[in-house]
């Protein structure tokens, strides 16, 4: 044994340490991915868990079509929202005046968009624009809670179709993920006046953007 070890050269040594060494390298790197992976797991199934607790707002859509239906509505409290000179205007008083000046369904539509969120916990700051427009100040809705809104939708003079995008972005109580459902409605011209047309699920399911967290990060990288 004193033989063979006396034999071992410095080369040998030297080859048996970098083997050594490259093993021990290779290890940590396999561990060290071994954590990051099962870290990046627990991450995703978290966030997957949130995901499929979230807020989920649908809607139904009601054509209105004369003002004694609006009344009928008004012990509901819904909230009016009807352009002035182009601006959006939201309004929790009966815009008598201008629905005065507006012709059912000649003119333009008068809708009715209750609001409900029917997901697994509350859904806050929820912006909600037409056409890109603010329609109303922020607010939030807890679970099975219920907004209406009443839309005094014009038709653009010369057009035979007027499209309205309604979008609503909101987060959730529990992470700062923040999600979008987006719709459209097209009020076409025909002969003696107007019709409503709108995606068959008026609200679809909520899809999730970019959260607050990533934002910031990329904000302060910049």
């Amino acid at each position: 044994m004193l033989n063979l070890l006396c034999n071992i050269t410095a080369g040998d040594w030297l080859a048996f340490g970098g083997a050594l060494g490259g093993a021990l390298i290779g290890a940590l790197i396999t561990c060290w991915s071994v954590v990051k992976t099962i870290k990046e797991g627990r991450k995703t199934d978290s966030e997957n868990r949130i995901i499929a607790a979230k807020p989920w707002l649908t809607a139904d859509i009601n054509l209105i079509n004369n003002e004694s239906e609006i009344d009928e509505l008004l012990p509901q409290k819904p909230k009016f929202i009807y352009f002035d000179d182009g601006e959006i205007v939201g309004s929790n008083i009966k815009p008598t005046y201008r629905l005065k000046q507006m012709r059912f369904n000649i003119d333009g539509c008068v809708v009715y968009i209750p609001i409900k969120n029917v997901g697994g916990n509350t859904a806050t700051s929820i912006e909600f624009t037409i056409n890109g427009h603010r329609a109303s100040p922020l607010f939030a809705l807890a679970v099975n809670d219920k907004v209406n809104f009443i839309l005094l939708l014009p038709k653009e003079t010369d057009q035979v179709s007027t499209l309205y995008e309604l979008n609503f972005t909101y987060g959730d109580v529990v992470s700062t993920i923040k999600y979008k459902q987006l719709s459209n409605l097209t009020i076409n011209e025909y002969k003696g006046g107007t019709t409503l047309a709108h995606n068959v699920v008026l609200l679809p399911p909520p899809e999730k953007i970019e959260s607050l967290e990533s934002k910031n990060k990329e904000t302060c990288n910049r």
